[in-house]
């Protein structure tokens, strides 16, 4: 280091506990740029300024040095990882998740501090980091003292997706139930189709958060054994809770290849579906069911289904909307342009590629009053479902809209348009 560059950092040094924030954030702007041991010191002290500002400026110049490794900024930072100000914990994490690999080894050591609030704060970042090397640290701290810490070390084995923790995690959820729908998602990210039998268990007794967890754990896992306990609960799920168990029975239908519509044929859903359309007149329900039910595999069902689309979950109506593209024709059509009006947006995303695909004289016309609509969504929506078409019977509404005030929709009809011709 110079003469110079002593003076000029002794200077700014000075300043760091200047009354005038503007001018302590302008100090920590400048000694970004002096990568040296008294100059990473001071952002730290600039780091806990009680200005946000002051604290940005210090954490961007902080992140500067760290790309030095000699400056050794992962080591002096997890020092703050216990810091009770909401305000320095976030710009701390940031800190070190930019780091990433120069925060491993002494987040893994921090494991080990005497003060809980640091050992949680280490092993969320961990997780974050998402690096394997520290899944045998984050396992340890399983076993650990606070039930938060724990918590947060499954939180992370979820996260890096690590198999050996589900016995681990499992043993932890024993032990801390309340926070089971904690351990239930990392169970789920996990991914261990033998942790299903222990799942089932928990879900027999659970409500709340940890039963909504659990559900859609096992949905993630996506194997048939939860199949028959997640439809058995569809005759008393309520609310968002049915929502998830809806989900969760599609994601394991599809990721088994199973027909997703012919599970409403199904004894479970029958019964739940007679209650879905409880306001209809009982003639007409039943045969409404009775002819729909039967024939789910078959176009015939499936249109017989859409006719009362709106009634079923998101989830359901996305599936509809997508087997009405298959089939086609002019009662497809219909359903579908209905559909174009869902509150699902993604319901509505389906309904539009259906249409596409469909492309009749009704379909077409139905997607240029999309283009030429007001709803930036729709509009959005419209441009990719034909982008992998023929766009000329679209081509008038694209240009018009080729000069877009919406970059998403001005990029997207540019590329719909080349990929057209």
């Amino acid at each position: 280091m110079t003469f110079k560059t002593i003076d000029i950092l002794k200077s700014f040094l000075e300043k760091i506990n200047h009354p005038n924030a503007s001018i302590r954030a302008e100090t920590a702007q400048v000694l970004g740029q002096i990568f040296e041991p008294a100059s990473s010191n001071a952002l730290f002290t600039l780091l806990l300024d009680s200005n946000p500002e002051v604290q940005d400026a210090a954490l961007e110049s902080l992140i500067l040095h760290g790309k030095h490794p000699e400056n050794n900024i992962a080591q002096k930072v997890v020092k703050y990882l216990g810091d009770p100000r909401n305000s320095v914990q976030s710009r701390v994490s940031t800190l070190l998740t930019s780091l990433d690999a120069q925060s491993l080894k002494p987040l893994i050591a921090e494991l080990q501090s005497p003060i809980p609030l640091e050992r949680r704060q280490a092993a969320e970042i961990l997780g974050v980091l998402g690096h394997s090397e520290a899944t045998e640290a984050l396992i340890n701290a399983l076993r650990d003292s606070d039930q938060d810490v724990v918590a947060s070390a499954a939180q992370a084995l979820g996260r890096l997706k690590a198999q050996q923790a589900a016995n681990p995690i499992q043993a932890a959820y024993r032990l801390y139930p309340d926070n089971g729908h904690i351990f239930a998602s990392a169970l789920g990210q996990i991914g261990d189709s033998r942790t299903i039998p222990f799942l089932l268990t928990r879900l027999s007794m659970a409500s709340g958060l940890e039963a909504f967890a659990i559900a859609e754990a096992l949905g993630v896992i996506g194997r048939p054994q939860a199949m028959d306990t997640l439809l058995s609960m569809l005759s008393t799920a309520q609310g968002m809770f049915l929502g998830v168990i809806w989900k969760s029975i599609l994601n394991i239908a599809q990721k088994n290849q199973m027909d997703i519509l012919s599970l409403l044929s199904t004894p479970q859903v029958k019964d739940r579906l007679k209650e879905i359309f409880h306001d209809d007149d009982e003639q007409d329900l039943m045969f409404y069911l009775n002819e729909s039910l039967t024939e789910t595999s078959t176009s015939r069902g499936i249109l017989i289904l859409a006719s009362r689309i709106s009634r079923f979950p998101p989830e359901i109506r996305r599936a509809l909307a997508r087997e009405l593209g298959k089939i086609g024709g002019k009662e497809a059509t219909r359903h579908l342009i209905k559909a174009l009006k869902d509150d699902d947006v993604l319901v509505m995303y389906q309904a539009t590629e259906s249409l596409a695909k469909i492309g009749n004289d009704e379909a077409v016309s139905a997607l240029k009053n999309m283009l030429e609509s007001n709803n930036e969504v729709m509009i959005l929506a419209t441009i990719r479902a034909i982008k992998h078409l023929k766009v000329n019977p679209y081509l008038e509404s694209l240009n018009k809209l080729a000069s877009h005030e919406n970059p998403s929709i001005h990029r997207a009809v540019q590329q719909t348009i080349t990929g057209g011709e």
